[in-house]
């Protein structure tokens, strides 16, 4: 796939990039992603043989800090712990990167059009993000660190923002086979929290089971993710 890249520099630490093919349509797609995100950029537009979303990628990321919720420690031996930088990447993302994008491609960027995608870490972010801004009525957690301290308790005392959001969930059926204790927690909150969105009134979502573990044909369930976000057709959504 054919795609031009474009740099959106704007005035905070990040510098915006927009993916976009000849035939970009009145869509947005916020990746969250790290800085070497072209495979994944790919594989999306990849899977749009008509109008494809402009892509939105920020870099240089901070992965432990700049897509974590709140403070954690690491769950990994010589890990440094997690940041909390989530929110002042969110700000940045709806106050600089979200309007240069307007401007320079006219999108309306309304939330039925406008969606946020990220794997692992990435994930939790986008999934967060549904707590915080009303920006996205699509959001995919793709491999999501779901197993994230205290986010179960936060999911129970908040409420998503958009009332009629469409939500993608997917996991390697691997994933889970770990001896790190709060990462084999994975399957187990991912699903909990599915079920809890099916339970919401007017919510869409779907969760997918991948062959494979954490690591296995990424871009290609990001682009799954991307598909299932922006089509039309409603049908076998569960």
């Amino acid at each position: 796939m054919e795609y031009q890249e474009k740099k959106l520099k704007t005035a905070g630490r990040f510098t915006y990039i927009a993916s976009y093919t000849k035939d970009a349509g009145d869509r947005l797609l916020v990746l969250a992603a790290g800085d070497d995100h072209q495979a994944e950029v790919e594989a999306v537009l990849g899977a749009f043989p008509a109008a494809a979303p402009v892509i939105l990628t920020l870099a240089p990321v901070e992965w432990d800090t700049d897509y974590a919720p709140w403070p954690a420690a690491g769950v990994f031996r010589e890990q440094r712990d997690f940041g909390g930088g989530a929110d002042d990447t969110l700000r940045s993302i709806l106050e600089e990167g979200i309007p240069a994008v307007r401007k320079e491609f006219g999108l309306t960027a309304e939330p039925a059009k406008t969606a946020i995608l990220g794997y692992s870490l990435g994930g939790l972010f986008a999934f967060w993000s549904l707590y915080r801004t009303d920006a996205f009525g699509l959001c995919a957690t793709c491999s999501g660190s779901l197993w994230y301290p205290d986010l179960d308790k936060y999911c129970a005392d908040h409420e998503i923002c958009v009332s009629d959001a469409r939500v993608y969930f997917s996991l390697g059926g691997k994933e889970a086979k770990t001896k790190n204790p709060v990462m084999s927690t994975i399957e187990d909150r991912t699903r909990a929290l599915y079920t809890e969105f099916q339970a919401k009134p007017g919510i869409t979502s779907f969760l997918e089971m991948n062959p494979g573990g954490h690591f296995k044909d990424v871009p290609r369930r990001i682009a799954k993710a991307a598909a299932w976000l922006f089509r039309e057709e409603k049908a076998g959504d569960r």
